[in-house]
């Protein structure tokens, strides 16, 4: 906090007002090119396990690289798959 015992003259309030805009568009961008750098690791993060999910031949193959490649990315110890391929909506 900026203090002075006289009063600030115009030109004073003035530089205090544009050197505070400024700062403020400044940390906005800085919070922005963050929020970019999380969201393009993200991005690398899917694309990679998307390729190596492409590249696995078999369904078995597909979740066990589901499990490991988010376990790794996740810091998990434990993961598990429930698949359930019994159409219990089937209104024949």
């Amino acid at each position: 906090m900026l203090e002075k015992r006289d009063e600030w003259t115009a030109d004073q309030q003035s530089l205090v007002d544009a050197v505070t805009a400024q700062a403020a568009i400044a940390l906005e961008n800085a919070r922005l090119v963050s929020e970019s750098r999380q969201i393009a690791m993200r991005e690398r993060t899917l694309a990679e396990i998307n390729s190596k999910i492409w590249a696995t031949p078999s369904v078995d193959g597909i979740l066990q690289t589901v499990v490991r490649e988010l376990g790794k990315r996740m810091d998990a110890s434990n993961a598990s798959i429930e698949l359930s391929l019994d159409d219990k909506d089937d209104k024949s």
